[in-house]
């Protein structure tokens, strides 16, 4: 059964999405035969740093769904449906009505993702692919990874170290220390395990470092014969709804202004004002673009002709030219819901039901292979709190 059949969107129901917590299931999760796939997943790792994986995932549907044909879009694929809100210049004001993050940033991301072509990066050599993937911004050394791991899969899987892995590889070597256990010392740099679990990082590491704890993290799943999704989803489900895809989505907010040109076509405010630090200077600039492919910008190619700046009289607010319904509330401007926006009913239907059950067997097989042993302080409280609220008991 596809994803959005299990959504039961009526009319409305995007392209394929892929379920983060069931990568390994190609109906759900991840297809490689299938390229929208490989597209919306590869524009969820984007979305996916330091937010949760539910919540960009749904999130990321609601925004392609602008471009649905039943509500007069151009419909297509993930990257298509981008370059049709390029086109019409709504790109950025979709990205903020979708509530999927700070929007000109997301924008310069998805404007360069989208002119490619997956099936010919999957045919470039390795040094062209890692220079590109950099080269976007705001993609980092693990979203690369993410990434790879959709376009070289025929291939040894590259190491993707967020936060949940970091934090499981922070335990893990505490238990190998305390039991005694080694690892190789051509990926240690000749510290003790100890020692290494003092120093993982909160966060993804820097490019710099990234490769030494991806050998880490590699040579640990191998003496513990585990696998990397499965590491990641014991820790990154505690907490979350069960019924998270059944749900109703709550709407974006719009803290700052979007800006507009004349044709009402929506700017990208790449101004910078930054305060001194000791590491820092400070910075203050003004730099806007705008969308339109045959003016200031090319949207395939990011290089800007000209810049606009704009003026008081297009700012994007209930009266902007295409009429975005925005509401003030308490200094911010809301979106509200629009015919068809609402598109998690939160119906308790059987293939709902069977999937709350899976998720509850998924964690119930965690416990049971121990992987949850070793928490401590908050995590562990979250964690018996989660237990509680699946009705669960403790067995670790």
């Amino acid at each position: 059964m596809k994803f959005k059949e299990w959504l039961r969107l009526d009319e409305i129901i995007g392209p394929e999405v892929v379920d983060p917590y069931y990568l390994d299931d190609p109906k759900i999760g991840l297809d490689y035969k299938d390229q929208a796939k490989g597209e919306f997943y590869i524009l969820f790792t984007i979305l996916s740093a330091g937010k949760p994986s539910h919540q960009q995932a749904r999130g990321l549907m609601h925004f392609l769904s602008f471009e649905e044909p039943g509500r007069g879009g151009e419909g297509g694929t993930p990257f298509q449906r981008i370059r049709a809100m390029i086109d019409k210049g709504t790109l950025v004001r979709n990205i903020a009505r979708a509530g999927l993050g700070t929007f000109n940033r997301l924008a310069r991301s998805f404007v360069d993702i989208s002119k490619v072509d997956l099936d010919d990066m999957k045919s470039w050599p390795p040094d062209k692919l890692e220079a590109y993937l950099h080269g976007i911004p705001n993609v980092s050394s693990k979203i690369v990874n993410f990434i790879k791991i959709y376009l070289n899969q025929s291939k040894e899987e590259p190491a993707v170290l967020d936060r949940h892995i970091l934090r499981s590889m922070k335990r893990i070597l505490q238990d190998m220390d305390m039991k005694g256990e080694t690892l190789p010392p051509s990926v240690t740099s000749g510290l003790s395990l100890g020692e290494l679990q003092a120093l993982v990082p909160r966060e993804s590491p820097k490019p710099k470092d990234y490769d030494f704890w991806a050998g880490l993290w590699k040579a640990i799943m191998e003496k513990r014969k585990l696998k990397d999704l499965d590491v990641w989803r014991h820790q990154a489900m505690i907490g979350v709804d069960p019924m998270w895809r059944y749900k109703p989505l709550e709407r974006g907010k719009l803290k700052t202004p979007i800006y507009t040109d004349e044709g009402g076509r929506d700017i990208l405010n790449l101004s910078i004002d930054r305060q001194a630090s000791e590491k820092r200077p400070a910075v203050k600039k003004d730099v806007f673009m705008s969308l339109d492919p045959h003016g200031n910008i090319n949207p395939y190619t990011g290089k800007p002709r000209q810049l606009f700046v704009p003026s008081d009289t297009n700012v994007s607010s209930p009266y902007a030219p295409e009429g975005d319904p925005l509401v003030k509330k308490g200094g911010a401007y809301h979106y509200k819901d629009l015919p068809g926006d609402q598109l998690f009913r939160g119906e308790e239907t059987p293939e709902a039901q069977g999937y709350r059950q899976r998720w509850i067997d998924t964690f119930r097989q965690y416990q049971q292979q121990g992987l949850y042993r070793g928490l401590r302080g908050k995590a562990l409280n979250k964690y018996r709190k989660y237990l509680k609220l699946l009705g669960l008991q403790d067995i670790t």
